[in-house]
């Protein structure tokens, strides 16, 4: 008798489905795997009385708000932070290389290693990476501030196909490279249809 695990990926039918490999018989005696077991969060969550962060208020506290590119690789030539931090209600406006000051390098899982920071330092390498940070009486002042902080970018060359991605060294990303200058204010960009915010800075 032929063993279906011998049966060819070629030679197997429609819908096959391989036997089971368990090797001992499934234990019945399990106090919660496999167990009916009454939910003690039900009520609370479902008569709207649960608690969640955004819900959480207490004296004193600050918002913040991040903004992030709209690039999906550039050159930071100047971030211009003069307007949000004259906002009133903003208590801090940090950019990258205020961060770096403060701060080690984040994880690094690149191969060749590139070296990142909380906030983009010199450039950025992806549409909503974090560029600066805004702290604020509430998210709205916040949010007000984002909107202020003018940043000049300086294009330079992506990888936006993905066969040619699967070839790519991503050396680009990594060495310096000449590339077109255009300099923008980041005033507020059309929103993402798949997003509630805008995909340009994030709040909490």
């Amino acid at each position: 008798m032929r063993n279906d695990r011998d049966l060819s990926e070629a030679h197997r039918p429609e819908g096959y489905i391989p036997p089971s490999r368990q090797q001992e018989p499934p234990q019945k005696s399990y106090k919660y795997i496999g167990q009916n077991l009454k939910r003690v969060e039900d009520p609370r969550l479902l008569t709207g009385h649960g608690q969640y962060i955004d819900d959480i208020s207490l004296p004193g506290m600050a918002h913040a708000a991040v903004l992030r590119s709209d690039r999906a690789h550039a050159r930071i030539k100047r971030v211009d932070t003069s307007k949000a931090k004259a906002l009133a209600g903003v208590y801090l406006v940090l950019t990258g290389a205020e961060a770096k000051e403060m701060t080690g390098a984040t994880a690094q899982f690149a191969s060749p290693p590139v070296v990142q920071y909380c906030l983009a330092v010199d450039r950025v390498r992806h549409v909503g990476e974090a560029v600066a940070a805004v702290v604020a009486e509430s998210r709205y002042v916040a949010e007000d501030a984002c909107d202020l902080i003018e940043v000049e970018y300086e294009d330079l060359p992506v990888v936006v196909d993905p066969e040619a991605a699967m070839t790519s060294s991503g050396t680009p990303c990594c060495i310096r490279s000449a590339a077109r200058t255009t300099s923008r204010s980041t005033a507020p960009s059309r929103l993402d249809p798949c997003r509630r915010t805008s995909p340009r800075r994030t709040s909490w």
